[in-house]
């Protein structure tokens, strides 16, 4: 993994979440760290400085189980979904809305052409996070609602003085999330 590669993902994921770069969080700081743990990877720290921890173990595994040009697929795919959260906005509120943050930075992902598409299941719900509402609210920006992940992101603003829920995104962007839910989950 290269300082290169990890600047150029950055810059990728700040042009998928903000409009004008000068919106974007300058996070002076970035580091990455490959250990010995747990899970897959986890983001620590805010806007002043992050960092980003990622699995040794998960990415051996991976790579034992899908080859070494995959594994290095899929760590790039976690640098995107960790480095959107260095970057996205949180309204100051992930304990009540953590499936959505999760789901954004998937959508970044995506984005960036590291989710496999035919992931895609019926089922679930539209705000169960990571990968069913990223899928979702990919959906609804390529078909429907143009910008939408810069507006979402745009919506989670924890200085905006608003406490961020669905409902107030349906009636922002005049969307029916229920019907739309429904309409996504016929076409997979």
């Amino acid at each position: 993994m290269t300082t290169e590669l990890v600047q150029q993902v950055s810059y990728n994921v700040a042009r998928l979440l903000y409009k004008y770069q000068a919106n974007a969080p300058a996070l002076p700081t970035l580091a990455i760290s490959l250990e010995d743990m747990d899970g897959v990877a986890f983001k620590e720290g805010d806007f002043s400085g992050a960092k980003i921890h990622i699995s040794a173990q998960y990415l051996k595994k991976y790579q034992a189980d899908h080859g070494k040009r995959a594994m290095a697929d899929e760590l790039i795919g976690v640098l995107y979904h960790e480095i959107a959260h260095a970057y996205q906005l949180d309204d100051a509120n992930y304990k009540n809305i953590g499936p959505l943050i999760e789901g954004i930075a998937d959508v970044v992902r995506i984005k960036a052409g590291y989710v496999d598409m035919s992931q895609r299941k019926i089922g679930g719900n539209y705000n169960d996070g990571y990968k069913t509402t990223a899928f979702f609210i990919h959906w609804l920006e390529k078909n429907k609602h143009r910008d939408l992940l810069i507006k979402l992101n745009a919506q989670l603003d924890p200085n905006d003085g608003k406490t961020w829920q669905w409902q107030n995104f349906e009636s922002n962007l005049n969307i029916n999330l229920v019907r739309e839910w429904n309409n996504y989950q016929t076409l997979l």
